[in-house]
């Protein structure tokens, strides 16, 4: 999979990851996540990780190595490595 060349805004990729993060929490979509939480601390376990990964994968067309999967500590982590 290459990078893609989509540019979104800032505030929409954060509504995009924040949508996911609720999802794979099974929450409500009016619950707010705080992004500045660690993905712990909102309740994400290591296969609920591996499943957002692949579903951030697809939605923004970009590969996320391995490495890369392993610095996203809060939603915040995720929303600037999508920023750029």
């Amino acid at each position: 999979m290459k990078n893609s060349d989509i540019s979104l805004p800032d505030n929409l990729i954060t509504a995009k990851i924040t949508q996911l993060i609720q999802e794979q929490l099974k929450l409500e979509h009016s619950t707010q996540i705080n992004c500045e939480l660690s993905l712990q601390e909102l309740g994400l376990d290591s296969l609920d990780l591996v499943e957002l990964i692949i579903k951030l994968e697809d939605l923004f067309k970009r590969q996320i190595s391995d490495e890369q999967a392993q610095l996203f500590l809060k939603p915040v982590d995720i929303v600037n490595y999508f920023s750029c």
